[in-house]
């Protein structure tokens, strides 16, 4: 093992300490613009929220056609899910949504996609902090909407933090 001095980047996160402010900022810039280049969304316009409130996905019947690119699609999907599971919990929600349509994804996931990517580009800098000051409180947050869906099935929500910053997160059908 050697010391190869303080932490600043690891596998795509960016860390920055701020010891007079005695924070703790995490955050993916680099990995969020690599694939919003990837997917030709560098220069989109920015969205304010990550899937338009009301929007309702529901599933393509088998035998209806699509011209999206399932393969695509489902890259779109993993790469936002690794953005959500490391530093961003705003996009968990969004990403329990689209993910459900990997197999047949019609037009419309395809939009519901974007416009996640369309977010990122507003909000590419945004992170998570840890704040010292704060100490070691720890505050927890859920929400959950029974039935709700389209297909009657529930929709649960949760987000625990620790000094103000958020440690674990999830958004589940």
């Amino acid at each position: 093992m050697k010391d190869v001095g303080e932490l600043a980047y690891f596998l795509g996160i960016q860390v920055n300490r701020d010891r007079t402010n005695k924070t703790i900022t995490i955050r993916q810039d680099g990995y969020v613009n690599m694939i919003l280049e990837k997917f030709q969304m560098l220069d989109a316009k920015p969205a304010s929220i990550p899937i338009p409130h009301g929007v309702k996905l529901i599933k393509l019947d088998k035998q209806e056609e699509s011209t999206i690119d399932g393969k695509i699609y489902q890259s779109k999907v993993g790469s936002l899910m690794y953005a959500m599971l490391c530093t961003r919990p705003d996009l968990a929600y969004t990403v329990s949504q689209i993910s459900q349509f990997n197999n047949h994804p019609s037009e419309e996931h395809d939009a519901a996609a974007n416009c996640v990517f369309k977010y990122l580009c507003g909000t590419s800098n945004l992170g998570i902090t840890f704040d010292g000051k704060v100490g070691l409180e720890m505050r927890a947050y859920s929400d959950a909407k029974w039935g709700g869906e389209v297909d009657r099935k529930s929709v649960g929500g949760y987000l625990f933090c620790l000094a103000g910053g958020a440690v674990s997160w999830a958004a589940k059908k």
